[in-house]
Formats: structure tokens, C-alpha cells, sequence
């Protein structure tokens, strides 16, 4: 089985995850990369990645020596050729309030001594969120789950990987999450300014975890399901089942009509060079002229699923 990778976004509960995950794992099953001279980098990381550049070389180390999961802050693509993207992971949290943690850590860490005003617009700490997921679809991602509804998560979580990681709260800058920073209106507007992606991704991947939650609630597959074309050569996209091999069945509405079902069992070009299920044969496609203005909708047919575009940073 390949291994899960946590990316760990600074100050979003992560800490609290990965001593829960170690726990649960044992700490000689749990590999990490948070930057080569961090104490707490495994040493094959630090040897194999950036000693010697060979990251195929980590991945043949963490299957002989049993690893089940790699933490770090790291982006997303750093690792995630070296598992199925159905195993990849992450946690958000409000922009703003993450921005505001992250920023006390530094002032209380060290010594920094600008205003927030001055800190969430450098490079560094802006849209921090958007950025570590760069590059692949967020709907390709195995699991997003929100700080915010930490408990709640995850259970989602330990259900999609048939985990029993414990809920700890550590390295929590407030008592409780639930507490929410404060800011003058001002340097709320110049944070959230700031962070406009982390905002829409934030936003979006909150609902599609209630939306996980209730179908599966009612008994029915979350799907991972995207739109990546339309246009006037016709509509393809690429949808799997959590859990499942069955072939997801589409239906195409068009204005109102619907204009066919198709399967996802094609192969799919969008998720190219990523290990996705059933060998990538989850692609769908149909061939139709579709103008800019068509309101197009895609909606899976056993659990009425809508499918988005591809949200891609």
C-alpha cells in the first residue's frame, strides 16, 4: 500500500494531527521533512532528498522500512508523484485567522516587530494555503479537511482511511480553536486583501466537506470529480468513487436539457504523470459544441453529485 502524505500548512492544527498520526502509527512508521535542518526532519530525508537528490531512492527506503506516513511543510507536488493522490492530504483554516496565528508565532518566536498590515503582504505568509496545493486540481486531492470543524473532520478522516487517529489539541496558540483573532476593520481588508486565493479555496473546500459529510450520512460515495474542458470540440472531465472501483456514470445538462450520459472509464490526460485509481481510467468526455455562454452542469448519477470545474492554484 503506498503511503499517506500529510502536507502540513503552518498553523492549522497540523501539529495536533501529526502527534495524533504518530501516535497511532508509531513514530518509526511517520517520516519528516520540515526543511533540512529542522530537528525534525528524518534523517533519510535529509540524506536522500536533499543530500542527494533522489527522491525515487526515499520512496524505495520508506517501503523497505514499512513508513506509512510522510508530514512536512512541503507543497503538495513535492511528494505527491511518489503516492496515489487519493492518499494525499491537508487541513485549511480561515485565512484570516490562520494569517493571525502565524503571525503571533513570529513576534512571540522570534522577535518580529512589524505590523500584520506589514507581514501578510509579504510573499512568504500570503495565500500560504493556495500555494502549498499548487499545481494539481484540489478535487483530486484525497482528503481537505477544515481546522475550524477540526472533531468533525476528523471522523471523515479516519472513516476514508479506516484510521483511528485521536483528536489532540497541540501546539494551539489560543486555549480553543473555537476563539476566534480579532482585527480592526483595516487590517482585517488588508489580511483578506491579501489572500484572496486562500479565501476561495478555503470557501470551497469547506462545502465539499459538508458535502462529504451528508452523503455519507445517507449512505452514498463521496466522488473526486472535475470538469477540465468545455468548449466547442465538447465537455471532458475525470471522476472516481472514494472506496470504490465502480465506473461513476455522468449525466450532461445543457440549458436545461440533458444531453447524455457518459462513463468515467477513459483514460484521463488532465491528472497525467499522478497516480490516481483504477489505473487512470476514470476520465469522461462527450462531443458537442458547447458556446461560452451555455450553462453547462455535470452531475453524477447515483447521488446527485454536481461536478465543478477543475479549482486548480
Amino acid at each position: 500500500m503506498s503511503f499517506l502524505f500529510f502536507v502540513h500548512i503552518p498553523k492549522t492544527a497540523g501539529t495536533s494531527f501529526r502527534l495524533g498520526a504518530e501516535r497511532y502509527f508509531g513514530k518509526e512508521r511517520v517520516c519528516y521533512d520540515y526543511t533540512p535542518h529542522a530537528k525534525d526532519t528524518s534523517e533519510c530525508i535529509r540524506k536522500l532528498v536533499y543530500e542527494n537528490n533522489d527522491k525515487q531512492g526515499l520512496y524505495r527506503e520508506m517501503e523497505e522500512l514499512g513508513y506509512l506516513l510522510l508530514s512536512g511543510h512541503v507543497p503538495l507536488k513535492k511528494y505527491a508523484r511518489g503516492t496515489s493522490l487519493d492518499r494525499c492530504f491537508t487541513f485549511l483554516r480561515d485565512p484570516v485567522q490562520r494569517v493571525v496565528s502565524e503571525y503571533e508565532h513570529f513576534v512571540r518566536n522570534y522577535s518580529y516587530n512589524e505590523a500584520i498590515s506589514v507581514f501578510c503582504q509579504d510573499d512568504n505568509f500570503s495565500d500560504k494555503q493556495s500555494k502549498m496545493l499548487k499545481g494539481i486540481p484540489v478535487q483530486a486531492i484525497g482528503f481537505v479537511g477544515v481546522t475550524e470543524n477540526y472533531k468533525r473532520d476528523m471522523s471523515l478522516f479516519n472513516y476514508k482511511y479506516g484510521t483511528s487517529i485521536a483528536i489532540l489539541q497541540e501546539n494551539i496558540g489560543k486555549k480553543k480553536l473555537s476563539k476566534k483573532y480579532r482585527l480592526n476593520e483595516k487590517d482585517y481588508e488588508i489580511v483578506a486583501y491579501n489572500n484572496k486565493n486562500d479565501f476561495l479555496l478555503y470557501s470551497f473546500c469547506e462545502k465539499k466537506a459538508d458535502l462529504r459529510r451528508r452523503l455519507i450520512d445517507s449512505g452514498k460515495k463521496y466522488t473526486h470529480a472535475a470538469i477540465s474542458s468545455k468548449n466547442n470540440m465538447g465537455i471532458e472531465g475525470w471522476a472516481w468513487y472514494e472506496g470504490s472501483v465502480e465506473d461513476v456514470k455522468i449525466r450532461i445538462i445543457v440549458n436545461g436539457k440533458l444531453l447524455g450520459v457518459v462513463i468515467a472509464n477513459e483514460k484521463t490526460k488532465s491528472l497525467s504523470g499522478c497516480l490516481v485509481p483504477k489505473d487512470g481510467n476514470i476520465g469522461f468526455s462527450m462531443r458537442a459544441h458547447i458556446n461560452d455562454n451555455d450553462n453547462v452542469v455535470c452531475v453524477v448519477e447515483n447521488t446527485g453529485q454536481k461536478i465543478e470545474n477543475e479549482l486548480i492554484f
